[in-house]
């Protein structure tokens, strides 16, 4: 990952909350350009900076794949997905024409 600080994330009680807060850090790491498009993820390591088990990462990086934040990548790993000019200028097109 880009940033070298270690974050470590709240517990919370409801299950799967820490996945969603990891995931929401993510999310906002992406959005921020502070992960850029083709930096490689690991479980391990986002676990490790986070302060948290796999099992979250997991789920954080699956449910980023469902979004196409980060491309899972069979026998390579997991990568920020890279910005696709012509889906830009698709949503572009769309939130043009919804907000006219």
């Amino acid at each position: 990952m880009a940033a070298k600080e270690e974050h470590v994330l709240s517990a919370g009680n409801e299950k799967g909350s820490t996945a969603l807060q990891l995931e929401s850090e993510l999310k906002r790491a992406i959005v921020a350009m502070e992960l850029r498009p083709g930096t490689r993820l690991s479980e391990a390591d986002i676990a490790e900076r986070h302060g948290v088990s796999r099992q979250p990462a997991r789920e954080a990086l699956i449910s980023l794949a469902r979004t196409k934040l980060v491309q899972v990548l069979p026998q390579r790993g997991t990568v920020v997905a890279k910005i696709s000019v012509s889906r830009m200028m698709q949503a572009r097109f769309v939130r043009e024409a919804v907000e006219t």
